[in-house]
């Protein structure tokens, strides 16, 4: 295989995954929108989100979350024991990752096996994770 059909197809499969990612979106936003406003607010409570929060990061998809996992495994993080001990600064850095405009930023330098060295310019998690590195890391 060539350099050119290589590079076709690592842009096909970005495409072929945007556009599954988008379908996500939109099934969860059409999900969201038939649940009753009265428990719809009580989901958004339940995550310590507004009901319009709720819809916002429905709206950005699950690929800032699979991003924060991906910096959560390369910095050694247990996000098991987050969730459990830290619920409530999981829940933001979930919500930081998922509205962060550099997700771009962030898959080039996983694609390049930089991302642990760059983060800290543009990673609105960067902080918090490194602060986490001190008491939540995997055995």
């Amino acid at each position: 295989m060539s350099h050119h059909d290589s590079t076709l197809n690592s842009v096909a499969e970005r495409v072929v995954e945007w556009w599954r990612e988008r379908r996500q979106v939109l099934a969860s936003l059409d999900e969201l929108a038939a649940v009753d406003p009265v428990e719809l607010a009580h989901m958004a409570r339940d995550l310590s989100l507004t009901g319009p929060d709720l819809v916002e990061l429905a709206g950005h998809g699950p690929g800032g979350l699979r991003l924060m996992e991906r910096m959560a495994e390369v910095k050694g993080l247990d996000l098991d024991l987050i969730a459990e001990r830290l619920p409530g600064v999981l829940r933001d850095m979930q919500a930081a990752c998922t509205r962060c405009q550099a997700k771009a930023n962030c898959m080039h330098d996983f694609d390049e096996g930089t991302a642990l060295e760059k983060s800290e310019a543009y990673c609105p998690n960067h902080h918090t994770m490194t602060a986490l590195t001190r008491g939540f890391r995997r055995d």
